[in-house]
């Protein structure tokens, strides 16, 4: 473990701390049987605690908190992210949809849910298109 903190930062690294917190770490073995014990361990170097299902939220933290921690190390500041799907119907399939949607809203052509279900199915010929 390094004696000494590194400038402006208030506590020893958490790399430093493990390893005073370890002996096995430092190559010393195991010292005494309160050393051993599981709830010696530092709670994130221990991955039994970690797994349990109360620390769901910090895991969740800890997976949205790296890749942030990434992207700003290299310099990067934002962002975009796409959410869709790259499936289309073949056309065939897209227009049986299309027949079937234009079907269904002739029967019924005051249901505004199903005039979005032609829409969409119109727009899924555009695109298998």
């Amino acid at each position: 473990m390094s004696k000494r903190k590194q400038p402006g930062h208030l506590f020893h690294s958490a790399a430093d701390e493990r390893l005073y917190a370890n002996p096995e770490l430092r190559g010393e073995g195991i010292v005494n049987e309160q050393m051993a014990s599981p709830a010696y361990r530092l709670a994130y170097d221990d991955m039994d605690f970690l797994l349990r299902d109360e620390m769901r939220p910090v895991r969740f933290l800890l997976e949205v908190s790296k890749p942030e921690l990434l992207l700003k190390e290299h310099g990067i500041d934002h962002t975009v992210v796409i959410f869709g799907s790259a499936r289309t119907p073949d056309m065939e399939q897209a227009r049986q949809q299309q027949e079937t949607a234009k079907l269904v809203l002739e029967a019924n052509p005051d249901d505004a849910a199903l005039r979005a279900d032609l829409a969409r199915a119109e727009a899924g010929v555009r695109q298998a298109g």
